[in-house]
């Protein structure tokens, strides 16, 4: 990797490519760096940076190849956003529920640390690993909603 950083999110594409993205630098700077390692060529190659500075964020393959990216702190966490290899282009996707209800403040989802996991029927399953519950995002309606029983507003 051209640039030694902590935080980072790894993922292993279902090509066999290795794509890592974010973390802090050297100067301990959240970054918006993004790289793809080929196995075949053993090499390192820029690609374009995400949207927003994340560090101890999470990433996942969609079913379509698309990379969604969720998480890392310094007010990016509720905005999730989207690479498309296919592009080399980062959009923004749908934005976090939030658990403050009606405040408007979706700032306040977190996500440090969460896990993504895709499920069968091509949506993503996020559990923030701080208390911000589990929320569902899909992507062909480019939405988030609470998994059942899981908003933090909602439990006691």
């Amino acid at each position: 990797m051209p640039d030694t950083r902590t935080g980072v999110a790894t993922l292993v594409l279902s090509d066999g490519r290795v794509m890592v993205t974010g973390g802090r630098n050297m100067n301990a700077e959240s970054v918006r760096t993004a790289e793809m390692y080929d196995p075949e060529t053993g090499a390192w190659a820029p690609i374009a940076p995400m949207l927003f500075k994340r560090q101890n964020h999470s990433a996942t393959e969609l079913n379509d190849g698309r990379i969604l990216v969720v998480g890392g702190g310094a007010g990016s966490s509720a905005n999730p956003e989207i690479y498309d290899p296919a592009t080399n282009r980062w959009t923004m996707a749908g934005t976090m529920a939030s658990p403050i209800e009606n405040s408007g403040d979706q700032g306040y989802v977190t996500f440090l640390g969460g896990t993504l996991t895709p499920m069968a029927d091509g949506r993503v399953l996020a559990y923030g690993a701080n208390g911000d519950g589990a929320q569902i995002y899909d992507p062909d309606q480019d939405q988030w909603e609470w998994a059942e029983n899981s908003n933090p507003t909602s439990i006691h």
